[in-house]
């Protein structure tokens, strides 16, 4: 989820071209009617922080509310690690922007690899 198209489709592209199925949203009032209207689980949640309404962090701690092993990884150009504070510390782990693709595809192999 990121609000910015570019960088959204950049990381759906990198992840799904290392086999991982992608739901996208531009919003984070978007990603929760994807979530609610999917028929099946997520597996992890991949969100840039700061947005317009609804920052990803907020967004990470409506969906951890519903389902507190929901793993996510935050993304940010701004905002560092202590953006994770009050998120599930076991499955949460953060991204600075820019990134190299190998960065964000190893860290969501880390933290779907620590769920299991």
């Amino acid at each position: 989820m990121d609000d910015d198209e570019e960088v959204r489709r950049f990381m759906s592209r990198i992840l799904e071209r290392n086999g991982y199925r992608i739901a996208e949203a531009a919003s984070g009032e978007q990603a929760l009617r994807v979530v609610e209207e999917f028929e099946g689980t997520f597996d992890l949640l991949v969100s840039d922080v700061v947005m317009g309404e609804m920052s990803g962090r907020d967004l990470a701690t409506a969906l951890q509310s519903k389902r507190p092993d929901l793993p996510v990884l935050l993304v940010s150009g701004t905002a560092n690690r202590s953006i994770l504070a009050e998120l599930n510390p076991d499955g949460c782990d953060f991204l600075a922007k820019p990134f190299k693709p190998s960065d964000l595809v190893d860290r969501v192999h880390d933290l779907l690899a620590h769920r299991s």
